[in-house]
């Protein structure tokens, strides 16, 4: 019996006669279970999380680790279950999502000053088939004097295709109104943003207008007879993005287009954008002085890029919705700014105290919850 201490792994006080708290009848303390979430919230499957899991506990045990003969064959009874033990290997780290990422990683419940929202599709890797779409929010909190604070990854839902009624449902999970939301000008989340939200908060991501005008004009000057390189060096195509600096500067832009397209403000394709754009363009514009300054989804955007890389090659085996959205809340919590094994161990260990050393969800209460 040694003497009392803090402990740097559970962030307690540990007396003389007490160890670290973990669920009744079980071997894994707190801080083992944190680090697996921790470390698939990064992006580890569920079985190298659990083998590594395994692994800790062993050492801290003092248990040598176990290695099969490498030439050994099975019995016959045997052979073929090596693959079953294979697959079942994340079952471990599996559970542990499903019962204490509610502890570890609370759901957010009230929407920033400044919301970015998005969508991205994954599919089956071996069929290319959408397996379920991801609706994403980033957020700003306003600070002192209407100073925007930093921005942060705020939510992941998935849902077997996004729609109108999803970005509602999305919409409504989280009290309050933003007031400001900028989208891709996607037509379901538009809709969405205008139901509950009301028109005058929406704006278009100004990233994604300079792209889709830039396009425009590099259809019009082909079919002009531009070739690729001329079309490349071209002002109205690389200098798209300076249109919407202002309105001084989108006038001028304009007088750009009469003079190629011989008085009129570009070819068809650009026309086309113009009518559906040009007075959402303005008026987003000569609003910006009285609202906050974001006005793309850029930041959230490199968030999607990192989670398209972690979960694309194993979107075919994420068939539980609802685990699944447990996964992408640990991911979307491992990319706080606060983020730590020994925060989510704290976490853990105030939820072990507060309900009697269990979990408040029984294992497998979500299977069978498919897309």
């Amino acid at each position: 019996m040694g003497a009392e201490y803090w402990c740097a792994d559970c962030s307690q006080h540990v007396s003389r006669a007490t160890g670290q708290p973990i669920a009744n009848s079980y071997e894994f303390v707190a801080a083992q279970i944190a680090t697996a979430l921790h470390e698939v919230g990064k992006g580890m499957t569920y079985r190298q999380a659990t083998l590594a899991a395994r692994r800790e506990f062993r050492d801290r045990a003092g248990q040598p680790r176990r290695r099969a003969p490498r030439h050994a064959p099975l019995p016959p009874k045997q052979q073929g279950q090596h693959l079953r033990r294979g697959v079942q290997m994340g079952q471990l780290v599996a559970d542990w999502v499903e019962v204490f990422t509610d502890a570890v990683v609370p759901a957010p419940t009230h929407w920033p000053t400044v919301v970015l929202l998005d969508s991205s599709k994954f599919s089956f890797k071996t069929t290319g088939q959408q397996a379920f779409e991801v609706m994403f929010a980033y957020g700003y909190e306003a600070g002192p004097n209407g100073t925007l604070g930093e921005g942060k990854l705020l939510k992941a839902v998935a849902v077997k295709s996004v729609s109108s009624a999803t970005w509602t449902s999305f919409i409504n999970s989280m009290s309050g109104s933003p007031l400001t939301v900028v989208s891709d000008g996607a037509g379901d989340l538009i809709r969405a943003i205008h139901w509950n939200w009301g028109v005058h908060c929406h704006l278009r991501c100004v990233w994604h207008w300079e792209q889709n005008l830039a396009d425009a004009v590099c259809i019009d000057l082909a079919a002009a007879g531009y070739d690729v390189p001329r079309i490349e060096r071209h002002p109205l195509y690389t200098n798209a993005g300076d249109a919407f600096r202002s309105e001084a500067a989108w006038n001028l832009y304009k007088q750009g287009l009469r003079s190629e397209f011989a008085g009129t403000p570009g070819g068809p394709a650009v026309a086309r954008w113009l009518t559906t754009n040009e007075r959402l363009v303005l008026n987003q514009i000569r609003s910006r002085g009285s609202r906050p300054g974001i006005e793309s989804t850029a930041p959230l955007e490199s968030h999607i890029k990192d989670f398209r890389n972690l979960l694309n090659d194993r979107a075919g085996v994420l068939r539980n919705r609802d685990r699944t959205n447990l996964l992408l809340r640990l991911m979307v919590g491992a990319r706080q700014p606060d983020a730590s094994v020994r925060l989510w161990t704290a976490r853990l260990v105030t939820h072990l105290r507060e309900h009697d050393s269990r979990p408040t969800a029984e294992q497998r209460r979500i299977a069978g919850h498919l897309f």
